[in-house]
């Protein structure tokens, strides 16, 4: 064995520790990489504004805006809702609305409308707190299933509602 065999072989030993380093780091920047190109590339589905206004026979009619604001259509949207008086569930429990099998595309807006019951008088007046719960499951181009979950409350003193809450999965 000479100097020179043994100088080759650690050469050769250490560019091929160098090549599986660089194979790992590559892997886990790929990684990186592709989770930002997902979360950057997918529908973000939420609540944009409301609309509130009253009937003749004194219920409050909720015009509840929602809209993708990701870059890629979602598809198989489903909305529930549910209407709260002082934190207690109404009739309108586990409402489900909207349930489709078409897309929303990228920035586009879909409305549903709601309706309390006869209680506007005590709304207005403060009586009761009106918390409208909004739930939307929804499915990207990975068939990946995303949630969103947002709680929102009626201020009847300026006639709009405000977020409280929201959570995603």
């Amino acid at each position: 064995i000479t100097f020179a065999t043994i100088v080759i072989a650690a050469a050769t030993v250490i560019n091929v520790g160098a090549a599986l380093w660089v194979s790992i780091k590559t892997s886990e920047y790929t990684e990186i990489t592709k989770n930002i190109y997902n979360a950057a590339n997918r529908p973000y589905i939420g609540i944009e504004s409301f609309e509130v206004n009253k009937d003749d026979n004194k219920h409050i009619l909720i015009n509840v805006h929602y809209k993708n604001f990701g870059t890629v259509h979602a598809s198989n949207v489903k909305v529930s809702y549910d209407m709260l008086l002082d934190g207690n569930s109404g009739n309108h429990s586990n409402t489900e609305l909207y349930d489709s099998k078409s897309n929303l595309f990228p920035q586009s807006t879909h409305n549903i409308r709601l309706k309390t019951g006869s209680y506007y008088e005590d709304i207005i007046n403060g009586k009761y707190k009106l918390d409208i719960v909004i739930d939307i499951k929804y499915q990207g181009l990975t068939k990946d299933v995303y949630e969103v979950n947002e709680r929102w409350r009626y201020d009847p003193n300026h006639n709009h509602f405000h977020h409280v809450d929201a959570s995603n999965k």
